[in-house]
């Protein structure tokens, strides 16, 4: 990547896989599917899918809904994951904790 180069990821990536933990989170925050989707301003019935898997969500909503629950995206993936795959406590686990912390200090940065 040139330095000058946005780091931004794509809004049209989608993340499979995650909408289990996001319906635990979601829950732990006390929020209803009708709560989270007036936060995001959107259809409850999107999140509906989102939630049960029938829908790969994307970089950008993911964005939105870790702001509405108080959480980077970063951390909402990783919370996500290891729902989904127990991975708490093993090298997989740290990997990705050292990959999130990178990729957060790359985006930080403001480009040039």
């Amino acid at each position: 990547m040139q330095p000058n180069e946005s780091h931004q990821m794509p809004e049209d990536l989608r993340i499979p896989g995650i909408g289990e933990g996001l319906r635990i989170l979601r829950e732990q925050r006390g929020l209803s599917l009708a709560d989270l989707a007036e936060k995001l301003d959107c259809d409850r019935s999107r999140l509906s899918k989102y939630e049960n898997g029938h829908n790969a969500i994307s970089v950008a909503f993911l964005e939105s809904v870790a702001q509405a629950l108080g959480e980077s995206p970063e951390a909402v993936v990783l919370f996500c994951l290891n729902q989904r795959y127990d991975l708490q406590g093993t090298s997989a686990w740290k990997m990705m904790q050292e990959l999130c912390t990178r990729v957060r200090g790359v985006m930080d940065k403001p480009s040039r």
